[in-house]
This record gives structure tokens, sequence and C-alpha cells, in this order.
């Protein structure tokens, strides 16, 4: 008997490494979010509540880069197992999920041969205007026909880490 393991076994077992390993990171964001969201509910104070919102967006911020993560590693997950155990396709409570094939596309390996052998295949990039030139000009006191400097945009906020020293 063969010490390797099944192929559908190896596949389940793929599957569920990759989906425990995003779980993880998952369920700390997720714990992070609802605590802010509790202390938004909770606050009186004015203060109090914008510094749980800040808490919060931060929360939702890291969320989405960790679901954004764990969509593509799932993803890849599941493309490997369809493709390498040849199944059709399955459904989900909303959804048909099929393999696809990827597209053919343009691989360029040589474009001095081929704008020496094809220049009708060549394009020239239209003339594209210099920004920090024309600012330059403006902010002197120059007139650019066609360009304006702009009073500013819209207010923001900025949020900066913070280090907190234990010993100081």
């Amino acid at each position: 008997m063969s010490d390797a393991q099944p192929f559908g076994a190896r596949l389940s077992d793929m599957l569920l490494s990759m989906a425990e390993l995003s779980h993880a990171p998952l369920a700390a964001i997720v714990h992070a979010y609802s605590a802010a969201m509790t202390s938004v509910r909770t606050q009186d104070d004015v203060e109090a509540r914008m510094r749980a919102v800040a808490e919060l967006h931060l929360a939702a911020a890291s969320a989405e880069g960790a679901f954004k993560a764990a969509a593509l590693h799932t993803r890849a997950a599941l493309t490997t197992a369809m493709h390498e155990s040849g199944a059709p396709g399955l459904y989900t409570d909303h959804h048909h999920v099929t393999p696809t094939e990827g597209a053919r596309r343009l691989i360029l390996t040589d474009t001095v041969a081929l704008a020496g052998r094809y220049p009708d295949l060549m394009v020239q990039p239209p003339p594209e205007p210099d920004k920090p030139e024309i600012t330059r000009r403006l902010k002197a006191g120059q007139v650019v026909e066609g360009a304006t400097l702009s009073n500013g945009s819209e207010p923001g906020i900025r949020f900066t880490s913070i280090k907190i020293r234990l010993n100081p």
C-alpha cells in the first residue's frame, strides 16, 4: 500500500487548510469591528463617540484588506481543486461555479524586431501635459491657457499610527 494520500483526500485537506488559514485573522478583525460598533452605540460623549467611530473605521479598513486576501486565497484553492479533480461545476445557494480556461493573451517577446518588421503595428502614445511643470508655472503666477489651480479638495482626515512606549 502506498504512503501517498488519495487524490480526493489531498484536495479536501488543501481546501480545509486554506479555509482555516483565512479564518483566524478574519475572526479577529470581525471581533474588533463588533467591539468598535458596540462602543459607538454606547458612547454618550461626542469626543468618545468620535474615537469609537475612528476605531470602527480602522477595523473596517483592516477587514477590507483581510477579506480581499481571503477571497483571493480561497478562490485559488477552489480553482486548483476544481481543475485537478475535473469537477464540471458546483452550486451554492446563490451561484453556479464552473471551471474556466485562462484567456489567451499577447506576450511581446522582442519589441525591437517587431518594430523593424511591422512598423504599421507600432503606435505612438498621444502627447501628455507635463503636469508638474504646469503646476510650477501657475504657482509662480504665470498664465497657462487651458489649466488652472483648484482651491483645494474636500476636507478630510488622516490616520497616523502612534507608538506606545511601555518603558519611558
